[in-house]
């Protein structure tokens, strides 16, 4: 039976074919974390503008001028571009922009999601405060259809169903809850028998650095997310064919390690992953995704 997801419930359907559920960032976390990026901005422009008028030339303020509108877009741009994929303030507020297909992050969408942002807010604003220099002897037409795009268009997050903005819709994104980074340690902890209910071990695997290297951070909570529902309907059938596409790019082969059971695998290589991301973070290298 299909359960629709909550409305604050992102299903994304990943690469490697695991329908991982995330949150979606709330309107109020966006709002708040748009606030902080523009209050970085601007201390950044009035900064630029001092500086400007300190050196007196109009060649200078020109120049800052035209500097603050790159500032404005590509400010968005290489944050979001990052590993982080998340500006300051969304880190402040816990959000990351992902691809709503569950693909990897491309500059092309994040340049479409930022550069919509001139048509969703600053040209509208330049619309309704400086009317007369676009329409004059119509301003009251220009005001009311600016105002009622303000109104509309960047409110989305707050009214439409998916929670996004004009800039997600085209560019294909979708903000979400940014997760944890911590490396849970119960799902790697080599479990004791209790006493009078000794069973076999399974066969210890051995993986090395170039195959659990393949993967990162949020792959392995992908693999997490799969192990965590393998009771679950469903869950059996998603280790068998994460199992089989795991092997597959890592070139494993039964023949040679020895046949284990597709929960067995996962966990192993899990615990192995697990490590190796925790020894590179130990060396100050963080790997949030597989290369692409």
């Amino acid at each position: 039976m299909n359960v629709t997801p909550p409305r604050h419930t992102l299903r994304i359907e990943t690469p490697e074919g695991v329908v991982v559920n995330l949150v979606r960032g709330s309107a109020a976390d966006r709002a708040v974390a748009f606030v902080i990026d523009m209050g970085i901005l601007l201390a950044a422009i009035i900064a630029m503008m001092v500086v400007s008028s300190y050196l007196g030339s109009m060649w200078v303020l020109a120049f800052f001028i035209s500097l603050t509108f790159l500032l404005r877009i590509f400010y968005f741009v290489v944050c979001e571009a990052g590993r982080r994929g998340a500006t300051i303030g969304k880190r402040l507020m816990k959000l990351r922009v992902v691809r709503a297909d569950g693909g990897q992050l491309t500059i092309d969408a994040v340049l479409t999601r930022n550069f919509t942002r001139e048509l969703e807010i600053f040209l509208p604003l330049t619309f309704l405060f400086a009317h007369e220099q676009f329409w004059v002897g119509h301003s009251g037409w220009v005001k009311g259809i600016a105002s009622l795009w303000i109104l509309l268009i960047p409110t989305m997050p707050i009214w439409s169903r998916a929670r996004v903005r004009l800039g997600d819709l085209v560019g294909g994104t979708r903000v979400v809850r940014a997760p944890q980074a911590l490396l849970l340690a119960d799902m790697a902890r080599r479990r004791e028998p209790a006493a009078g209910n000794a069973v076999a071990p399974a066969t210890e695997l051995t993986f090395t650095a170039a195959q659990v290297g393949i993967y990162g951070i949020y792959e392995l909570q992908v693999l997490e997310d799969v192990l965590r529902r393998k009771s679950q309907p469903g869950g059996k059938e998603a280790m068998a064919a994460v199992t089989a596409r795991i092997k597959t790019k890592i070139r494993w082969s039964d023949a040679v390690h020895g046949k284990s059971a597709d929960h067995t695998f996962l966990e192993q290589f899990y615990a192995a992953q697990r490590k190796h991301l925790e020894q590179q973070l130990l060396f100050g290298k963080r790997k949030e995704r597989k290369k692409s």
